[in-house]
């Protein structure tokens, strides 16, 4: 097992890409399916284990291996560990887990809140995201969300996504200002800010290449609530009767020009602090803890992901 510790912060897709991108560039190599095995969380920060069975031609003959790869984006002490040798990927796991969770310098400012949550599709992982808040002395959060997503494609070919957003929000969840950053292996897909000054939003950045700048509306001139605020506080009432609630949020992966409205609603019936939401061209479930937190989240926009929050085992 080899493994590489890194200076500065990662994006962990695009790190799994180089390495199965970098195999191909120095031999023949035919992979078969390469594709997320599973995430885990060790000193709050995800693990996400990827795997591939290969052929390779050398010296005029096929000869088959298999890759696996382990990628620890912690913010202080990033790491990837990889194997290319026979064995089980339960060793290779477990080996992995214990070189990250050896200490590593603490987050700072610290958060008060870090959440791990497991994307999946058909029970397959896909990916991660990591949320951290952290509180101002004036009552505002910083929530940052950095997300990974390693979807197959069929053939040997996946896609390799990794976005990154930071949004500070008032005491009464209103946002504030933020950044939002999207990236397919090395090709940025968009790099988008947006400020809020005497009420009015504005937003600049560029998207595909070109620059785009402008104000944004809010449908009756509402302001901006971030997702995860919203859902803590609907968590505090502990809802078991029938409601429904209109928010308008900024979601520049779907519209990066205007904000859009989402619906929360529960039906009677429905389990304790379990919401359902709908946005254009996405609906899904929120299954929220006793404190507010998302644990089980189910998004449908053509496809159903599963998100979940994952425990950390590990100690920090």
């Amino acid at each position: 097992m080899r493994c590489y510790l890194y200076p500065d912060e990662i994006g962990a897709a695009e790190l799994i890409a180089n390495v199965f991108d970098n195999m191909a560039k120095v031999a023949t190599v035919e992979f078969e399916a390469v594709r997320a095995r599973s995430v885990a969380v060790v000193r709050t920060a995800p693990v996400l284990f990827v795997g591939s069975a290969y052929r390779v031609h050398r010296n005029g003959k096929w000869l088959r291996g298999e890759i696996r790869v382990a990628v620890h984006p912690h913010p202080t002490r990033p790491a990837l560990c990889m194997h290319d040798e026979p064995g089980r990927a339960e060793s290779f796991e477990r080996s992995a887990n214990r070189l990250f969770a050896s200490p590593a310098q603490a987050e700072t400012p610290a958060p008060v809140s870090v959440q791990v949550r497991r994307m999946a599709s058909g029970n397959v992982p896909v990916g991660f995201e990591r949320l951290v808040i952290v509180r101002g002395a004036d009552g505002s959060r910083t929530i940052t969300s950095t997300r990974a997503l390693l979807a197959p494609q069929g053939g040997g070919s996946f896609v390799a996504e990794d976005a990154i957003s930071t949004m500070t929000v008032d005491a009464d969840g209103v946002v504030m200002r933020g950044t939002w950053i999207k990236a397919s292996r090395s090709e940025i897909k968009y790099v988008l800010r947006l400020t809020r000054d005497e009420g009015v939003y504005r937003y600049s950045g560029e998207r595909q290449g070109k620059p785009t700048s402008g104000e944004l509306h809010t449908k009756g001139a509402a302001p901006l609530q971030n997702d995860d605020f919203v859902l803590e506080g609907l968590g505090r009432q502990r809802w078991q009767r029938a409601f429904e609630l209109e928010t308008e949020q900024y979601v520049p992966s779907a519209e990066p020009t205007r904000s859009l409205t989402v619906r929360y609603a529960r039906s009677q019936g429905d389990p304790e602090n379990q919401f359902s939401f709908t946005m254009p061209g996405l609906s899904g479930t929120v299954r929220l803890d006793r404190v507010g937190l998302a644990r089980l989240t189910t998004v449908k926009d053509g496809r159903e992901v599963v998100i979940e929050r994952l425990d950390d085992e590990s100690g920090r």
